[in-house]
């Protein structure tokens, strides 16, 4: 039998338990649990707060210090995919190398590129949700732009200022389940121990 029940359980146990903590987390009462809450009125605040200035440097500075951490990750992930297909290309030589380690017990070479084409996937999902999350900010930053200066700011500036929260409380979420594919990712990497 080329893949074992093992190897089965593991997938289907990683599957569960990301969508069931992705459930828990994004779609339950648990989404408006404090720390949430409290940076979802933080960034209210900061909002109306950035209405009334007259110069929104502040503001910009903020933006872009997320973009770039943003950036950061999202430009390593595509290094840890680059990693991944380097090592799905030499499954064999990896193979010899895990061999000689204690306590692990090589799987054939098929499962391994299986096992390797897991993580390129979680790590594929991984960068596509940073990409978004920076291309959201990017939008932010187009209407912090567009916004008009405090004395000429009606009642179109509260409607811009609720979009341009949301627009980042959806960055920082898209961000923060991007970190979350990689806890599940570096724990995926115990399948080269053992399912």
């Amino acid at each position: 039998m080329l893949i074992s029940p093992f190897d089965v359980f593991a997938f289907l146990w990683f599957l569960a338990c990301w969508v069931s903590y992705a459930l828990a987390v994004d779609y339950s009462p648990f989404q408006h649990r404090p720390v949430f809450a409290a940076m979802d009125r933080c960034r209210d605040g900061w909002m109306t707060a950035m209405v009334r200035r007259d110069n929104r440097m502040v503001d910009v500075n903020i933006i872009r210090n997320k973009m770039r951490v943003n950036s950061f990750f999202a430009s390593t992930t595509i290094f840890v995919i680059a990693g991944l297909v380097a090592i799905f290309g030499a499954v064999e030589e990896a193979l010899r190398l895990l061999s000689d380690t204690p306590y692990v017990t090589p799987p054939s070479c098929a499962v391994s590129e299986l096992r390797v084409l897991v993580l390129i996937f979680v790590f594929t999902y991984v960068f596509s949700k940073f990409s978004w999350a920076l291309r959201l900010l990017h939008k932010c930053s187009m209407v912090l732009g567009s916004l008009p200066p405090p004395e000429e700011c009606g009642a179109d500036a509260d409607l811009e200022t609720r979009r341009m929260g949301r627009l980042i409380s959806r960055a920082v979420r898209h961000f923060n389940g991007d970190f979350r594919g990689y806890y599940f990712g570096i724990g995926t990497l115990a399948l080269f121990i053992h399912p």
